[in-house]
């Protein structure tokens, strides 16, 4: 591929090349500007998709407390 663009550009003229450098440019540009933006929301969507997981284990958490914590208070007043 090195080859032939090299090639390709030996025959161009200098304001062919300049044209040619200016339009690879802003086409890369654009496409790492898509790219990175693809990139932010497929990380934000994973972060909000992991925080719900988190707060869902912490209510889980909470809820099997009150249950530990009702369960000892029941059996503590069995036990007098």
């Amino acid at each position: 591929m090195a080859k032939k663009f090299t090639a390709l550009r030996a025959g161009m003229t200098q304001a062919a090349l300049e044209n040619a450098d200016g339009m690879a440019r802003q086409m890369l540009s654009d496409e790492s500007d898509q790219e990175l933006g693809a990139l932010a929301d497929a990380a934000k969507g994973a972060a909000d998709r992991a925080a719900s997981a988190i707060d869902d284990a912490k209510a889980f958490l909470a809820a099997s407390n009150k249950r530990i914590a009702s369960m000892e208070s029941a059996a503590a007043k069995k036990a007098v």
